[in-house]
């Protein structure tokens, strides 16, 4: 007589089925469409193919892993993120997209069956009115300015539609465990990308991006990415009493080190208007005492600097000329780097002037003149501006740029009145480390790309779902907080009246 297997072995025998054909095709994938940098590892595209079909499987039994698991993976290795595409003919199919594309179907799965979280705020309907304007944005770059299809659609991909990551945070994630997994999940990945700094550091694999530039360890996005483990280990040391404070003071030193040594002005303006806001919250007598911390931090940092100083690096130069050169606010606006910027601001403005009220619309791609590194002139051709908010006041207008800056604004001001109200050591640590976060990457975009970017989005509406799903599962019994009106800045008092 022939014993019937029960459902639940069946559906595990048919689940290593799937996942051994799907290990084949991916194997087939990652033979075909390896980065050219990572060629010399096709040979072990196989044994890609059947981890991804494992993998598979597990997505299969525990499907909020894809959200964490991309989530981390744009933490630590954005760029192989948007060098793995497969060319469609009408579009190139990322990794980031069929992220996005599992997580919103998962999403709707959840809340056809009622699975999903009831979690209404505010916020919610900031973001989607961002996404109606991205839209109209989208329509008003296809009809009215003629852009090309492909550039509309991936701008409208790459700079609103990845802003669902933000729901993905409220609705995937059920309980206060599995949002605080989120929270360990970002300070593992930007933790690791301190460690990585360190290690460049340590065996000096520095980099030239081009001749007259700087000499650089990890990239602008990561510095960027890092920051959000600096808040975090600063607001445990801050407002955590039972924090044990040196360990997370040096996790806070070292990522603050690497990202003065990594060399970008982006970066460090960001980091010290993250710090700066860190700061705003600390009560009167506090702030001096955290003066004479960071004071003595600053020591140790500048003696830590003065013996890095002279430590030769690239073979011509040392760490400390090249540290000096960036910070030469002087001669700043002779660097390449600088002008060719401003001219291409200039560029996008002069695009801006042919429909200034509603916008030039998604897709525009600006063309300018500027000069090399060798001092010639030359025509730069669809470029991307770095500044996302001269690129949303070109494409969004005049009438539009407001609410393109709404749903940041609003955010800010959400998580101020939060922190001022919350007594709840876990809500204040989590929401401090997504402001301060906010504050860097708003101000580094300034100077970057960083609003038009699908990993650099991931992460920010990450941050976003993060603080508010946090401050919706606030536990009901805190009471307010007593307060010194006197001993907080007027800066904060006026924001919470706005």
């Amino acid at each position: 007589m022939v014993q019937k297997l029960p459902v639940r072995d069946l559906f595990f025998l048919g689940g290593i089925s799937v996942a051994s054909i799907l290990g084949i095709i991916a194997g087939f994938l990652c033979s075909a469409f390896l980065p050219p940098r990572y060629s010399s590892f096709s040979a072990y595209s196989p044994l890609v193919g059947l981890a991804a079909g494992l993998f598979c499987y597990l997505v299969a039994l525990r499907p909020k892993i894809v959200y964490l698991g991309f989530v981390f993976f744009c933490l630590i290795s954005y760029e192989t993120l948007e060098e793995i595409k497969l060319p469609l003919g009408f579009m190139k199919l990322y990794v980031q997209d069929v992220a996005l594309a599992f997580n919103f179907c998962f999403l709707l799965l959840r809340f056809f069956f009622g699975w999903a979280p009831q979690r209404k705020h505010i916020m919610n309907y900031f973001v989607v009115g961002y996404f109606v304007l991205g839209f109209f944005s989208a329509w008003n770059g296809l009809l009215l300015s003629h852009s090309p299809y492909d550039a509309v659609f991936g701008d409208m991909r790459r700079a609103f539609a990845y802003f669902l990551n933000y729901f993905f945070a409220l609705y995937l994630l059920d309980d206060l465990k599995e949002v605080l997994l989120l929270r360990r999940v970002m300070f593992a990945g930007t933790l690791a990308l301190i460690l990585k700094g360190v290690f460049q550091l340590a065996t000096g694999q520095f980099y030239y991006r081009r001749l007259g530039d700087a000499a650089h360890i990890l990239s602008h996005i990561e510095l960027t990415f890092l920051s959000f483990g600096v808040f975090y280990a600063l607001a445990r040391v801050l407002f955590d009493s039972r924090a044990k404070t040196w360990p997370w003071a040096t996790i806070a030193f070292a990522g603050i080190l690497v990202t003065v040594i990594g060399n970008y002005r982006a970066s460090w303006l960001g980091l010290a208007a993250g710090l700066f806001c860190l700061f705003l919250f600390l009560p009167l007598r506090r702030r001096f005492q955290v003066a004479g911390i960071v004071g003595a931090l600053a020591i140790l940092g500048a003696l830590t600097l003065y013996a890095l100083w002279d430590v030769e690096i690239l073979g011509n130069t040392t760490i400390g000329q090249e540290i000096s050169a960036k910070a030469d606010v002087k001669n700043a606006p002779l660097d390449v780097n600088v002008i060719w910027r401003f001219d291409s601001y200039r560029g996008a403005m002069e695009y801006w002037k042919q429909r200034p009220w509603l916008g030039c619309g998604l897709g525009t791609k600006v063309e300018f003149i500027t000069i090399t590194t060798r001092g010639t002139p030359y025509l730069a051709l669809d470029h991307r501006i770095h500044n996302s908010f001269i690129w949303l006041f070109m494409t969004q207008g005049i009438i539009g740029f407001p609410f393109a800056l709404l749903p940041h604004v609003a955010f800010l001001i959400i998580c101020i009145r939060y922190l001022r109200i919350t007594s709840w050591t876990e809500g204040k640590v989590t929401v401090m480390a997504c402001l301060g976060y906010a504050v860097s990457m708003l101000v580094s975009t300034a100077f970057e790309h960083f609003l038009e970017t699908g990993t650099t989005i991931t992460v920010y509406g990450s941050v976003m779902g993060l603080a508010v799903a946090t401050m919706l599962l606030s536990p009901k019994q805190e009471v307010l907080p007593s307060r010194n009106e006197s001993d907080e800045p007027a800066v904060l008092k006026t924001i919470e009246k706005f």
